[in-house]
């Protein structure tokens, strides 16, 4: 399949593209997730509202592989998300659609990345600052009673002066 898609066309046969791209594929994706492997899936379905303009429903599902901002190991992370598009022809026609709506709008020729749209989606749908679920906290409680424990073993350089002041 193309990675250039012709909206106006597709809204008009109401078409439904759907498959997989290999996260190598993605570039911006695979900055984020450099160690993915799992293709991410994707569902476009287009179509004309009563009023005529097109839209499209966007649906990705991905298994990432990301860094736990809490504890920095790596983590499995499943995503899943969906969004309608308003295609637009220009950045006025951008400020008019509807709040429920995201707009993308589309090149001189008419035509949309399919790459860009998924990339997009996925991107758009990634935490600020990924963590485990509760599991994390254990690992950082057990770290923090690591690094106590290591520090209390360390002398203490006060210790001769308190020995010293004891004698007096």
């Amino acid at each position: 399949m193309s990675d250039c898609l012709d909206p106006s066309r597709l809204a008009s046969q109401q078409a439904v593209l759907e498959g997989q791209l290999a996260v190598s594929m993605l570039p911006r994706v695979q900055a984020v997730s450099p160690k993915a492997t799992e293709p991410v899936s994707y569902s476009l379905r287009f179509w004309r509202d009563p009023n005529g303009c097109i839209q499209i429903k966007v649906r990705v599902a991905a298994r990432l592989v990301l860094r736990c901002e809490r504890c920095l190991s790596m983590m499995d992370w499943p995503l899943e998300s969906e969004s309608t598009l308003a295609v637009v022809f220009s950045d006025e026609q951008a400020k008019h659609v509807a709040v429920d709506l995201e707009p993308i709008q589309v090149d001189s020729e008419g035509r949309l990345s399919l790459v860009a749209m998924v990339e997009d989606e996925i991107l758009m749908a990634l935490p600020l600052a990924p963590v485990h679920s509760t599991a994390c906290g254990q690992v950082v409680r057990e770290h923090h009673k690591e690094m106590v424990a290591a520090e209390a073993a360390k002398e203490n350089p006060f210790a001769v002066l308190a020995a010293l002041k004891k004698l007096n």
